[in-house]
């Protein structure tokens, strides 16, 4: 849904297209405390899988994108490697989203 970038800045995931009700209620939670900026996919029509490239694996330095082969895939690429200026390499991950993962959500671990 949301994702840090630094101390001042947020990156919220693309709902002005598909529910607007949330995205007005994030950007109230969040924009006193934020510059919040959104992911856009400016196509005819969203596609439904268009929620996972919030979900990316930042590592270090390296940026790991999903690639769902849709029209998104460049847009989402260009915004987030201007977003995070940092090295960003796609990631098939089509088979994952058919089970409603996405890259941050298979690579969770839990410190003990």
């Amino acid at each position: 849904m949301v994702r840090y970038i630094n101390e001042q800045k947020v990156l919220l995931n693309c709902y002005c297209n598909f529910d607007k009700v949330l995205r007005d209620k994030l950007m109230r939670i969040l924009s006193p405390f934020f510059e919040v900026l959104e992911l856009d996919y400016p196509v005819k029509r969203l596609s439904n899988l268009s929620w996972a490239y919030i979900n990316f694996l930042h590592i270090g330095d390296l940026i790991l994108l999903p690639h769902l082969d849709i029209e998104e895939d460049d847009l989402a690429l260009d915004q987030i490697t201007t977003i995070y200026n940092k090295e960003v390499v796609t990631i098939d991950i089509k088979s994952l989203v058919k089970n409603g993962g996405g890259l941050h959500c298979i690579s969770w671990n839990i410190v003990e």
